[in-house]
């Protein structure tokens, strides 16, 4: 800070010379904060597997905080995309070794992240099926694939199937046929059938269902188009 020259003041703040190097910090910190935003928003999870295919160690060049938002950003985003692109073995694996996270850091991370979002987002997934909005009601529904991605469960009977407990079995089984006319990845439909509990025949069904609803709109399109 510049200093007047009569009264021996800090000519910014107007206080007395003491506040020279107290002011100097603090202008110092911030700058150093602002610097390490700017570090952080600059780094993606491309660049850093790019430099660690390099052979850069990447834990040296960016500072452990840095490092911990870097993975939370990455798996929040893979959490919420709406795609069910979810890469467990990179996202929790793979990336926070190459980040020199540890696992613990991991699973903390996971509760903060996924904790009982599954639940909330099976519900979601039914409120907007009772509101008749299927395409947000499939990506709810895309989202809990990642969230057992995230987090795996295990039926109290064992196994992995049917982990989702609903009252409604049926309604259930709309939510996949919803989720068929949305999704044609057969095996992100084989993936929520499991988690629903839904045997070949529930499956066979609902595809026989929703095929029979597609082609009587299809119907009623070309209707309403000829008249």
């Amino acid at each position: 800070m510049p200093l007047t020259t009569q009264s021996n003041t800090c000519s910014r703040c107007l206080w007395t010379r003491c506040c020279y190097f107290s002011c100097s910090e603090v202008r110092t910190e911030v700058l150093g904060a602002a610097a390490a935003l700017d570090q952080e928003e600059r780094w993606t999870v491309d660049k850093v597997m790019k430099m660690h295919g390099e052979g850069v160690t990447v834990s040296k060049a960016l500072e452990e905080p840095q490092r911990r938002m870097l993975l939370r950003k990455e798996i929040d985003k893979k959490l919420n995309d709406g795609k069910a692109e979810f890469d467990a073995n990179f996202l929790l694996k793979e990336l926070p070794s190459i980040l020199a996270i540890d696992d613990r850091r991991v699973r903390m991370l996971l509760k903060e992240l996924v904790g009982a979002r599954k639940r909330m987002l099976l519900v979601q997934a039914v409120s907007q099926h009772r509101q008749r909005r299927p395409g947000d009601a499939a990506t709810s529904m895309s989202n809990l694939i990642s969230a057992y991605r995230a987090q795996p469960e295990e039926h109290p009977e064992g196994g992995s199937v049917g982990v989702v407990q609903w009252g409604e079995r049926e309604e259930l089984k709309e939510l996949y046929g919803i989720f068929c006319t949305k999704v044609t990845d057969q095996s992100k439909r084989d993936e929520l059938a499991g988690l629903f509990g839904l045997t070949e025949e529930d499956k066979l069904d609902v595809i026989t269902s929703t095929d029979k609803q597609a082609d009587k709109a299809k119907q009623e399109q070309e209707e309403e188009a000829f008249f």
